[in-house]
């Protein structure tokens, strides 16, 4: 169906006792499923195939936590070893399937239309055009071929907190991301002999990196939050201790949770870059890259998400429910980000968080897993939302929709 992502799988649920004429609005549910290419603990315990056996009785269930997918021009890793689920997408596609089999075993339960999306390359984009699984989907004509989605739901797994607790809100839940490129070339030479002659990029990108951390520090809004990140300074093949490079580039990340603080940020830091560079009689030019939108949840959709985990939760007294936000007991929203956001820029829906441990802090580690718990909990917390009432939130306006066909909104 998606002719450059053809790991991408979509099942449609249309129960036949359910007709269509005055049931609920359909909605879409979505479980990413790729890994990254890094080697997992030999500690892992079990696969993610013995834990949908376990959470939906499906026999011959057998993905493994070495299982990839990925969209056409990515290479394909031959060598297991070196892929893991180190971001717990294979908990994702386990509740998918769970969900999914439900359905099926259910449909005098349900009684709307159910998308179930198995979706690829959510971690990584494609060198060739800069597109993430969801975007290529999208664009390959996702909504043309289901133009009666109303709304659309996703779920990731969190770690730091025992297994069951959920997270979700009503508005941003995570940061919208981008990286940028300082490329500042000027004049190097021998180590001893500096002079006139040097202008040393090095230095100018020291300066650059040391004068960017007053953006966020003592030039943003106090209320708000953002990411400024100076992740590399690459001379560029110039690696000898007695050479100072002539051309410098500086690599970094950044983050916030609106597109206004974004090209703040980056704005502020370009113009810090061209008259530092000056300063140190060198060119250096800014190029900022953004990346995946802020992931923001419509606000009926989010309230259909809470009142989802609440039911899931309702008889066990020591997991909660917590919300997004910035008021006493609320939780902060991440500052990771996800490609879910571009479905939540053609439909309205909502993004949670399910903690599937407190035995590890961060996500991307060889220690990530997913435990079988973790899979009952999220799978029943599909089965509400697929239950559950309809989205009443209005679809967002054509301006921000991402298109078949149409280049990537900057």
């Amino acid at each position: 169906m998606f002719p450059t992502a053809p790991t991408a799988i979509i099942a449609v649920f249309t129960p036949e006792n359910s007709p269509l004429d005055g049931a609920l609005k359909p909605i879409l549910l979505r479980g990413d499923m790729d890994a990254l290419p890094m080697a997992g603990s030999p500690e892992e315990g079990r696969t993610v195939g013995t834990s949908i056996q376990e959470g939906c009785h499906m026999p011959g269930s057998a993905i493994s936590h070495s299982h990839a997918t990925t969209t056409s021009d990515q290479p394909s890793i031959k060598d297991a070893s070196q892929l893991h689920h180190g971001c717990g997408h294979d908990g994702h596609t386990a509740m998918m399937l769970i969900t999914a089999h439900w359905i099926q075993e259910n449909q005098d339960k349900v009684h709307r239309k159910v998308v179930v999306f198995f979706q690829p390359a959510e971690e990584a984009r494609r060198e060739s055009d800069n597109m993430s699984g969801a975007e290529v989907v999208i664009r390959e004509g996702l909504f043309e071929a289901h133009p009666d989605i109303h709304a659309v739901y996703g779920v990731h797994g969190g770690p730091g907190m025992p297994v069951g607790n959920f997270l979700t809100g009503k508005s941003a839940m995570m940061a919208g991301s981008g990286g940028f490129t300082i490329a500042i070339d000027g004049t190097g030479g021998h180590a001893a002999n500096p002079g006139r002659e040097q202008s040393e990029p090095l230095l100018a990108a020291s300066a650059i990196v040391t004068c960017g951390q007053t953006i966020i520090a003592r030039r943003f809004e106090p209320n708000n939050a953002g990411v400024l990140a100076f992740c590399v300074v690459d001379t560029l093949g110039a690696t000898a201790g007695n050479v100072c490079p002539g051309k410098v580039e500086v690599r970094g990340s950044i983050r916030a949770f609106n597109d206004k603080d974004w090209d703040y940020i980056a704005d502020e830091l370009g113009r810090i870059s061209k008259h530092i560079g000056e300063a140190y009689n060198c060119k250096a030019e800014f190029f900022p890259s953004k990346g995946y939108p802020v992931t923001t949840n419509s606000p009926h959709a989010g309230e259909i998400s809470y009142n989802a985990a609440a039911t899931v939760l309702k008889d066990n007294k020591s997991l909660n429910v917590y919300t997004v936000g910035y008021g006493v007991g609320e939780v902060p929203p991440a500052t990771g980000s996800e490609d879910f956001s571009y479905l939540l820029l053609c439909r309205p829906g909502a993004f949670a968080f399910l903690s599937i441990g407190d035995d590890f802090t961060t996500m991307h580690t060889p220690e990530v897993k997913f435990p079988a718990e973790a899979l009952k909990y999220g799978g029943r917390y599909f089965r509400e939302i697929v239950v559950g009432p309809d989205c009443t939130d209005p679809l967002p306006p054509p301006s921000i929709q991402v298109l078949p066909g149409e280049p990537m909104k900057s």
